[in-house]
């Protein structure tokens, strides 16, 4: 996938004289969709070998399991690459207030909040996956993103990463987002679509070809969008943010791009892509299509071949 990153910052009201009183405490009121970790939302959904989340079970195609943790680390070093070591592109100085949303494990958010300790860092995610022992500056919430936001602050930056296919309304999701943002603040939301071939069109009768069209299939069966870069430019321009800056990465399933950074990223990422297959496609092909476990896993053995051949010259974009 090539990896869409766009950020995009608010109105900055040509000063802070609004908010000069405003309570600078951060959270959920008790009218947002917010819960703390009780045993209903530990009742983990379990499913074709693969466990899912239990709060708004079924909201969510992706495994919420160690698997899948193991995972969204990886993601989170390989995105530490394509960045050099930043954890965002927004030119926030010394953001204060913080929010990340679907968190995953927390990985980026405790980086967050390490970097900048004087900054509150809030991250939600349905899954309360999350290590125990995090920086004092953090707090973890099982929330659905796409009920009501009431946040009592707002944020100098907003992060928003890897949802794709994961929302129903992304008009919607943006807006909220928006609207929680401080003056002169950041929302930063990275997305992978994908995959592509360098050459144009995905190879005719190819295993990929045929996964990436019944995944699109299913997800829009689940009405779920997988915004395509160019779809997410659209949506984010359709926002009252103010300065919008856009930015394409190739990722490489194989290492057919020169250079040894790329070549790099390629090792990891057709390591992440090729598990990460079977997490995004069991819950969707099975609920949504009637498909056998059998007839999946095929399937995916041949994905995972066209991956590594470099003839193809797959990626994704960022």
């Amino acid at each position: 996938m090539t990896e869409h990153t766009t950020q995009g910052s608010a109105d900055d009201g040509g000063g802070d004289e609004h908010h000069q009183n405003h309570d600078p405490a951060l959270g959920l009121d008790d009218r947002a969709s917010t819960t703390s970790t009780t045993s209903s939302v530990l009742n983990y959904q379990y499913e074709n070998g693969r466990r899912y989340h239990a709060y708004h079970a079924g909201a969510y195609f992706m495994p919420n399991d160690e698997r899948e943790q193991e995972s969204m680390d990886l993601w989170h070093h390989i995105d530490m690459m394509i960045l050099e070591g930043r954890l965002f592109l927004s030119p926030v100085q010394n953001p204060q207030h913080v929010l990340d949303v679907g968190t995953g494990t927390g990985i980026w958010a405790m980086d967050v909040a390490d970097e900048f300790p004087s900054a509150h860092v809030i991250a939600t995610d349905l899954s309360p996956i999350q290590p125990e022992w995090v920086p004092p500056n953090l707090d973890f919430e099982i929330s659905d993103c796409e009920s009501d936001w009431d946040y009592s602050a707002q944020f100098d930056l907003i992060h928003i990463q890897n949802l794709n296919g994961a929302i129903a309304n992304w008009p919607r999701l943006l807006e909220q987002a928006c609207a929680s943002l401080k003056p002169g603040g950041w929302l930063e939301v990275s997305n992978m679509d994908g995959p592509y071939s360098n050459d144009g069109d995905l190879p005719v009768g190819s295993s990929c070809a045929e996964w990436s069209a019944r995944l699109y299939e299913a997800a829009g069966l689940m009405k779920r969008e997988i915004a395509r870069g160019e779809r997410m430019l659209e949506l984010i321009k359709d926002t009252e943010l103010l300065e919008i800056q856009h930015r394409v990465v190739k990722l490489p399933h194989s290492p057919w791009l020169p250079g040894r950074k790329n070549k790099e990223l390629a090792m990891y990422f057709g390591v992440l892509a090729r598990d990460e297959l079977e997490g995004l496609s069991l819950a969707l092909f099975t609920r949504l299509l009637g498909w056998t476990t059998d007839r999946v896993n095929v399937l995916l053995a041949g994905v995972r071949n066209d991956f590594r051949n470099k003839d193809y010259q797959l990626h994704v974009n960022m």
